[in-house]
């Protein structure tokens, strides 16, 4: 386990985060979609999941202001004056082997609670989780991995679909980094992963195909991503080609340790996925 950063690397920490633009949807508009406060929730700014974005929306118009901290350590506040009633702050760097703890500072119990995430292990030996749902289907987790992969049976979701989703199950999504399989635009803001529908994350030893589009060659453009590769591999598709699917899965189950896909008509069943590695010291002869 390596030892903490200092107070000096935290202050470097605060002042390297970059603060995304606001956006300049009108305050009518998000009052009549919107519920009065929502979230947070946690999105990938990398394909390593390195760094962050905390996500929330206010009532009224006020400053982005997040307090923040490894768990153990004091807290840090992190603030923008601009008002806006939605807030999006990133957090880049992030250490290995942490629990970065979140409270949003504003003034209103419904963002009292605090949020924790869990940041990829280091060293050789390491235990990780990470969990493959479904939007459309019953969310039944016992506690939040260190990500969560949402699929949909469609290619883009609307915001009220996603704040339903996130406000009935708000125990879970709130402490965990939210990786979704579909388009995402919320009050005009784009978080979708790619615009072509495919994306490779990299977690540690983890490397996760992600697909949430007809893509054309799909066997092929999946082979790439593969290529040379001796992590875990793991694909995970949201498309409704079930045929494209059975041809990746033939083509490729010898080469991933598992293919999660949405079946048609079917119910998704979360899926728990634990990757671990341990360091072998015997000694040979």
């Amino acid at each position: 386990m390596r030892i903490k950063i200092t107070a000096l690397v935290i202050l470097l920490f605060i002042a390297g985060c970059a603060q995304a633009p606001k956006s300049g949807v009108r305050t009518d508009v998000l009052r009549t979609i919107l519920p009065k406060e929502f979230g947070p929730f946690f999105l990938p700014v990398s394909d390593n999941l390195n760094s962050i974005s905390i996500n929330y929306f206010t009532a009224s118009a006020e400053s982005t202001s997040v307090f923040f901290s490894m768990v153990g350590d004091i807290d840090w506040l992190r603030k923008d004056n601009t008002p806006s009633l939605f807030h999006r702050m990133v957090f880049n760097g992030l250490e290995e082997s942490a629990v970065y703890q979140f409270r949003v500072d504003a003034p209103s119990d419904n963002f009292s609670g605090k949020s924790f995430i869990k940041t990829p292990p280091y060293g050789g030996n390491y235990r990780f989780d990470f969990a493959v749902v479904c939007i459309d289907s019953p969310l039944v987790l016992e506690k939040s991995p260190h990500f969560l992969i949402i699929l949909s049976k469609k290619a883009a979701v609307g915001e009220e679909e996603f704040i339903s989703y996130y406000t009935k199950n708000r125990k879970i999504l709130s402490s965990t980094v939210i990786v979704p399989l579909f388009d995402l635009t919320v009050m005009g803001m784009d978080f979708s992963l790619s615009r072509d529908g495919f994306f490779v994350l990299k977690y540690k030893t983890a490397n996760i195909i992600l697909i949430y589009k007809e893509i054309p060659d799909l066997e092929r453009t999946a082979g790439i991503a593969l290529e040379d590769s001796k992590d875990d591999n793991y694909i995970v598709a949201s498309i409704q080609d079930q045929a494209a699917i059975f041809r990746l899965t033939s083509a490729y189950r010898g080469r991933v340790k598992a293919i999660y896909a949405l079946k048609k008509n079917c119910e998704f069943n979360p899926e728990w996925i634990t990757v671990e590695k341990k360091d072998n010291f015997a000694l040979k002869n």
